[in-house]
Parts: structure tokens; sequence; C-alpha cells
């Protein structure tokens, strides 16, 4: 037996929140970083999203190694950027930001490979468990953290509320952005549904079956064997000495 001691960043309290929900069981850095991750996720709307992309960089302390892995979006095979000026919007985001919205700008997103893999090989803990936290919040409701409510003073209207789903949804802070209540009963069930059957779900499962419908019927270019064959790219770094620094 021995105790791990583990430091957390955040920029919300929830995904503290979160890490404190297991401190009982013993969790190493893995599951925090696996629980953290997924709450952020639920909670930090529009700064995180439920399908995020990834960089990670870690130390293996068994093996004395540094790895990386790059788990960003790929754009499906099917997109060639020619349909996206009817989905363009501006909003006054760091001044003046230009963006688009809708399905067909959906690529495929490599968070849930990380974490499959931070799981497989580091955890200790059951996926449910460490799942507990944010399925709870995200059915019982939250309050917008402080990033978030930055960024929808600018971005809620264009962003968010031209879609029947997400206005009916964020109904609460629109009319109230300090005081307003979000609750993503359809997220909370995506993630009991991974806590059973596994972060690969999302790309091979009942998930991406659901997602893929959504996007068809939305006007995106991704398919089956855009999720089926993303895949994560490990350990492209190299080291570069700079006088008495050594640089990964």
């Amino acid at each position: 037996m021995f105790t791990v001691n583990v430091s957390l960043a955040s920029t919300a309290e929830y995904s503290s929140e979160a890490a404190e929900s297991i401190k009982d069981l013993n969790p190493n850095a893995a599951d925090i970083l696996i629980t953290s991750v997924i709450t952020s996720m639920v909670t930090d709307l529009g700064v995180v999203s439920p399908t995020a992309s990834g960089l990670l960089t870690y130390y293996d302390g068994q093996k004395n190694s540094k790895h990386t892995i790059d788990g960003y979006f790929v754009a499906p095979k099917s997109f060639n950027g020619n349909d996206h000026e009817e989905h363009r919007i501006s909003m006054t985001y760091g001044g003046h930001v230009e963006t688009c919205k809708g399905g067909n700008t959906f690529a495929i997103p490599g968070i849930y490979k990380i974490l499959d893999l931070v799981y497989d090989r580091y955890a200790s803990l059951p996926l449910d468990k460490l799942l507990e936290y944010p399925i709870k919040i995200a059915k019982d409701g939250f309050k917008l953290t402080q990033p978030t409510k930055d960024y929808f003073i600018h971005s809620l209207k264009p962003m968010f509320m031209w879609h029947e789903y997400s206005k009916d949804v964020l109904a609460n802070v629109y009319e109230d952005l300090d005081n307003g209540i979000v609750k993503l009963d359809k997220l909370s069930d995506t993630y009991s549904h991974i806590s059973t059957e596994g972060f690969n779900d999302f790309y091979t499962g009942d998930i991406s079956k659901s997602i893929l419908q959504t996007i068809e019927e939305e006007g995106g270019h991704a398919t089956a064997d855009d999720f089926k064959n993303y895949y994560l790219i490990e350990d492209s770094k190299f080291n570069y000495q700079y006088k008495n620094l050594e640089l990964t």
C-alpha cells in the first residue's frame, strides 16, 4: 500500500469537487484526471465540450519515461469545406470572432480515446465510480462556471439559441446567466452508458450510432468509418537542449 499525492488545477469548482468525491477510495493520478476531465466536459459549457479533442503529456513513474498523446480532431473524409458559409456566425468574443455552427462542423474528437488509454493503462478504480459524480451533476443540474459565463455573454445567442434543443436546455441561463440552472439529462444518460460499456462505445457502439443519426439529420459529414478509423498519435515528440535545459 502506498499513497499518491495529486495536485489538481482547474478553472471551476466542479472538477475539484469531482476529485474530492473519490478521495476516500484512494485514487491515483489517472483516476483524478478521468473524473475531473469528464466533469469539466459536463459543466464548462462552451469552454470544454463533451465532444472535445485533447493533447496529453504525462510521466510514467514506473518506467521513468515521458510520453505524449495527440488526440486532436480529425475532419470527416468526405468534408471538403465548401458548405460552411451558410453556417457562419459572428460574435463579439475577443473583440470579434467568426466561426461556424451546426452538424456540418462536427469533426471526430479524440478525448475518449485518450481517456480509454489512461484508464486501461493506469487507473485503479472502476469506471462507474469515476463517472458517478459527473453523471449525478449532469442530471441534478448546476450553475454556470465563471469561464462559461464570460464566454456566454458573447456566444449564447448566436452559437446556441438557434437550435431548438439547446435553446430549451439553456433557457434558464438565457434568462439569468448568474443563477440559472442547467440540467443535461441526455448527457447524464450517455455517461451512464459509458460507465458500463467503456469509452470506446463513443466510436463503435450505440453512442456513435446515435451521434451519427443526429449528424445525418443536421447536415454533417462524419460516417461510421470516420469514427471507427480514428486513432491516437503517441510519442510524436523530439528533445532539444537549450543551455542547461532539456526541452521535450
